[in-house]
């Protein structure tokens, strides 16, 4: 498959081209900083912003697949990158007819919310931030109306490391406080949904 990684140079987004490479897709990042993926150099590489929609739509030629680790780090500023970002994705995608969409969100909003345990409730908005969590339900709704083939992914805390090779993962997955997510269980999982229907049209939960 050719795959697209949008948000490719973050810790997500360095393991998806990863894990994509090594599960023998042919990938493209989207980067706006192109030097940060040297250690890649048979890579192909497209520069560009997301919240440039010229810049994406050039990027969308002739892929099957786009895997979306759009997000401003914990402690930079929210902004704006996942709405608008992913709003100029979808529009992309349906101008080049890609279908396939796979989004990494975050566990905290919409239906996961009454599915954690009282601490994560109480704790996880306080050290997520009401204005990143708003953000990150603004793109989930864009994903869930753009009438694409869409899986959105929700970790918990994501962590660096080998990978631990068990994930568990539901719409409606029981997550508590101390659950986390290896970036690099996160990123083979994604990669796996690209041929897989289980998970499609859904949200889903996804811990160690």
């Amino acid at each position: 498959m050719n795959v697209l990684v949008i948000g490719s140079t973050g810790k997500t987004g360095l393991e998806l081209i990863k894990e994509a490479m090594r599960q023998g897709h042919a990938v493209t990042a989207f980067a706006r900083r192109p030097e940060a993926l040297h250690e890649f150099p048979t890579l192909n590489v497209i520069k560009g912003d997301a919240l440039n929609p010229s810049d994406l739509e050039q990027a969308m030629v002739n892929q099957d697949v786009v895997l979306s680790a759009l997000g401003a780090p914990l402690g930079q500023p929210v902004g704006k990158v996942r709405s608008i970002g992913t709003q100029n994705i979808i529009s992309a995608m349906k101008a080049q007819n890609v279908s396939r969409l796979i989004v990494v969100s975050t566990i905290g909003v919409d239906e996961s919310k009454p599915n954690m345990g009282f601490l994560a409730r109480l704790f996880i908005p306080r050290i997520i931030g009401a204005e990143r969590l708003e953000e990150v339900e603004r793109q989930e709704r864009l994903v869930k109306a753009s009438g694409l083939n869409w899986t959105l992914v929700r970790p918990p805390q994501l962590k660096d490391g080998e990978p631990l090779d068990t994930v568990s993962a539901a719409s409606s997955l029981k997550t508590k406080f101390a659950d986390s997510l290896r970036r690099a269980d996160l990123a083979r999982f994604m990669i796996e949904q690209i041929s897989r229907v289980n998970f499609a049209s859904q949200a889903v939960s996804a811990v160690n």
